[in-house]
């Protein structure tokens, strides 16, 4: 998996599945690169939405961590585009494989439609 440039640097790693409960629940570690591990559940909300939460726990490099700790502009960057983006991503492979077009003409640079839910992220 591959994060977007954050300064100047690109974030990747290999990661093996560690739980897998179709189709509501997948887990990960990392196994290489970025060390990192995280889940994400599906709650179906309709017929055509689901409901994708993200725990996603990484260790980033310690000047990251401390630009991300003293700036409010970073951390949101962290959140929207980074997150927002990896999240994106995810859910076009998903939908690909299971035959779905996707809607968002795949746009990652697009602003979330609900910011504020990605306030629940703790960097």
């Amino acid at each position: 998996w591959k994060m977007k440039r954050f300064l100047g640097v690109s974030y990747s790693w290999r990661a093996q599945t560690r739980q897998l409960e179709r189709p509501h629940l997948i887990a990960w570690e990392s196994t290489k690169g970025v060390k990192n591990y995280g889940r994400v559940d599906f709650t179906p909300l309709s017929n055509d939405e689901t409901l994708m939460k993200l725990s996603l726990s990484f260790v980033v490099p310690r000047v990251v961590s401390r630009m991300v700790g003293k700036s409010n502009r970073i951390a949101r960057f962290v959140k929207v585009r980074m997150v927002q983006s990896s999240l994106k991503k995810f859910r076009n492979i998903v939908m690909e494989a299971e035959g779905i077009e996707t809607t968002d003409g795949g746009e990652e640079n697009e602003e979330p439609t609900n910011v504020e839910d990605l306030e629940s992220i703790e960097l």
